[in-house]
C-alpha cells in the first residue's frame, strides 16, 4: 500500500478535531490506514547458564511480554510481570476465533566464545497467514514481515540478528501497519 508522507516523513496518525481517522483515499485508492497499535508492560529475564560440556557459558537476556516460557538452547526463562494490550491479533487472515498474542520480545544470546546475537520473536496461540501486515515499529526501529520467518507452525514470525533490544522502558508502543 501506498503511504502518507509529510516532509519525508511517515504519517501515523490522522485526526479530523478530535476523531482519529482509519483510512484516506484518494479517489477508490487507499493511501493509508491507521495501524494496530500494541502496548507492551515490559519485563526482563537473565540468566546465565555454565555449560560444562564445553567449559564455557551462555547468557540468556529476555525483554518485551510473553504469556509462556520461553526456550533458547536447551534453557528456559519466563516475563510473569508483562502484560500485552490488546492480546488478540486480526491484522493477518485466520479463520475461527481471532488469534491471542502468546508472546512479543528480545532475545540476546551471548556465549564465552563470543556469540552475540539478538532476535525477536512474535508468537500467536494458533496458525495464521502470512500476510495482512507490512511492518512492526518497536521504538522506532520497522521489522518487515517480509525479512522474517514464519514457523512453528505458522503462529511465530522470528526476525534473527536484530541487534539492540527495542523493549525499553516500563511500557513500550508497538504499531503494526
Amino acid at each position: 500500500m501506498p503511504s502518507l508522507k509529510i516532509a519525508g516523513a511517515d504519517v501515523e496518525n490522522v485526526q479530523v478535531g478530535s476523531t482519529e481517522v482509519n483510512a484516506v483515499y484518494v479517489g477508490s485508492t487507499k493511501l493509508w490506514e491507521r495501524g494496530t497499535k500494541l502496548v507492551v508492560t515490559n519485563d526482563s529475564y537473565y540468566e546465565q547458564a555454565d555449560k560444562s560440556w564445553y567449559n564455557g557459558w551462555h547468557k540468556y537476556n529476555y525483554n518485551g511480554y510473553s504469556n509462556r516460557t520461553l526456550y533458547w538452547g536447551g534453557d528456559s526463562g519466563s516475563l510473569p510481570n508483562s502484560s500485552i494490550s490488546p492480546t488478540t491479533f486480526t491484522d493477518s487472515p485466520y479463520s475461527g476465533s481471532a488469534p491471542v498474542i502468546d508472546s512479543l520480545y528480545h532475545l540476546r544470546f551471548r556465549t564465552s566464545e563470543g556469540r552475540d546475537d539478538g532476535h525477536l520473536f512474535f508468537d500467536l496461540n494458533k496458525a495464521i497467514t502470512n500476510s495482512g501486515w507490512t511492518t512492526m515499529k518497536i521504538n522506532g526501529n520497522n521489522y518487515n514481515r517480509a525479512d522474517a520467518l514464519l514457523d512453528s507452525g505458522n503462529s511465530r514470525w522470528y526476525w534473527a540478528d536484530i541487534g539492540s533490544n527495542p523493549f525499553t522502558g516500563t511500557t513500550t508502543t508497538v504499531l503494526i501497519t
